[in-house]
């Protein structure tokens, strides 16, 4: 089912039964979501500086990745490959812009007291905020919403037009290097980036796109990967994928400790043997069946929350922790490993009271917290 063309015997590919329930996908997301409060919150931080930054550079890095994947899978078991029809892509785009403006709008005094502390201008930072908001995002976290349309639309219309996954994924891939190299990798192609006009590029790239970690350069490629487990049977044996991803995830950890001794990133979302890693995470988690139970329901509703709250709790943490500093005469203080387990206690305490209250028909609008 390469070329998507070719359908099944006339079938829309049973699209992998799109009225299945992938309850694994629902754990692994949610395991997925603290993670992403480790990458945030920085826990290791006070205990050692290399642990810190290998452990949130490499295994918590799988985190975001899986949930582009994760979308990429099931927005396209619900498209026919034969039609390519962008009804479901349209419905997905509105669902996911409500959610931006409804965070976006949360987060505005904790974004507008940000600039402010860099650029003391309330209409300065008014207007950061507007073109944040429009061209990157409205605060830290809340780039993957604009970057989750742009990826999946851009997998819709490679797929339309292409029509081959082995088109599709090198191009998403290649995108992925472009992106990661001027990160990840700038200090290590030093003698690279000085040259005149690469730097003449990057100077474009940065003034088009603001940052390449994006739908484009980022979110491509594993958004891609999920359609291709949406649509094609891969066939792998499970205990081989196992010892795949181990070995993906090992690399990732030497990869990552290289950087560290050699040529450290401040950008460490992109790393190239995160790619392979998420690949095999994905492959194994829709291959293992999990009892049908409402728990992952709500888990599921639960890592949206947790993802989208976590930051502001992390924002009143610090903002505590700078009032205590300046009242007690820094005698008190909140480290980073506290600052981790009250954010990761009160998102999930918050997210699981937010679920279980919307579920009553007199508090369902808390679901456009979610959904």
């Amino acid at each position: 089912m390469d070329n998507l063309k070719t359908c099944i015997n006339s079938k829309p590919l049973t699209l992998n039964e799109t009225d299945k329930s992938y309850n694994s996908i629902d754990l692994v997301k949610f395991i997925c979501s603290l993670l992403i409060i480790v990458i945030h919150s920085q826990p290791l931080l006070e205990f050692s500086d290399a642990a810190n930054y290998i452990f949130n550079s490499s295994v918590c890095r799988l985190a975001v990745p899986f949930f582009f994947m994760s979308t990429g899978f099931l927005v396209f078991r619900k498209i026919d490959p034969c039609n390519m029809q962008c009804g479901i892509l349209v419905s997905f785009t509105k669902k996911i812009l409500k959610l931006y403006l409804v965070w976006s709008i949360i987060y505005f005094l904790p974004s507008i007291y940000n600039l402010y502390t860099i650029t003391p201008s309330i209409s300065r930072c008014l207007i950061k905020f507007v073109r944040n908001t429009v061209f990157c995002a409205s605060y830290v976290h809340l780039w993957y919403l604009p970057a989750v349309i742009i990826a999946v639309w851009l997998t819709y219309f490679s797929l339309k037009h292409f029509k081959k996954f082995k088109i599709v994924i090198p191009c998403a891939l290649l995108l992925y290097v472009i992106g990661m190299l001027p990160l990840t990798y700038r200090k290590a192609f030093g003698f690279f980036f000085y040259n005149p006009e690469i730097q003449r590029l990057l100077l474009l790239l940065k003034k088009l796109f603001v940052t390449t970690r994006n739908g484009i350069f980022f979110g491509f490629i594993f958004v891609a990967i999920g359609a291709l487990f949406a649509y094609k049977p891969i066939k792998i044996k499970f205990n081989k994928a196992v010892i795949l991803l181990l070995a993906s995830v090992l690399l990732l950890v030497a990869e990552v400790v290289t950087s560290f001794f050699y040529f450290r990133s401040d950008e460490s979302d992109f790393w190239l043997m995160i790619v392979p890693a998420s690949f095999f995470l994905f492959y194994i988690t829709t291959h293992i069946e999990i009892k049908n139970s409402n728990k992952y329901f709500v888990l599921r509703q639960m890592s949206s929350l947790i993802y989208f709250l976590h930051h502001f709790i992390i924002f009143s943490v610090l903002f505590i922790n700078k009032l205590s500093l300046h009242f007690s005469n820094g005698d008190l203080q909140i480290g980073w490993f506290l600052c981790w387990v009250i954010t990761t206690t009160v998102s999930v305490a918050v997210s699981y009271i937010i679920v279980k209250l919307s579920q009553k028909p007199r508090l369902k609008f808390l679901k456009i917290l979610y959904t």
